[in-house]
């Protein structure tokens, strides 16, 4: 029993797990918010930024394909023509 009980014990959660602001016992609750919401804030302009950086590489990668597929076009094109031509001649 005690070696099931030490294996549960390895699965709660330790203080040392749990954020910082938790830790505290006591202390101002108003600091508490305005951490938070500067922390809110914080991840809001991370996330904006890599929305940001994201939505960048998805449009250039839209332009490299579709530039890579009108190269291709034209290529297809040009073997075109010239594959008349070689029936042209015989």
């Amino acid at each position: 029993m005690d070696s099931a009980r030490s294996w549960f014990q390895k699965l709660q959660p330790r203080e040392k797990f749990r954020s910082p602001s938790r830790r505290k016992e006591g202390g101002d609750e108003d600091n508490e918010d305005t951490i938070s919401e500067m922390d809110e804030e914080a991840h809001s302009n991370v996330t904006k930024q890599k929305v940001a950086a994201a939505k960048r590489y998805i449009e250039n990668h839209y332009k490299e394909q579709m530039k890579n597929l009108q190269e291709r076009k034209e290529r297809y094109d040009a073997m075109d023509g010239l594959t008349e031509d070689l029936h042209l001649m015989r």
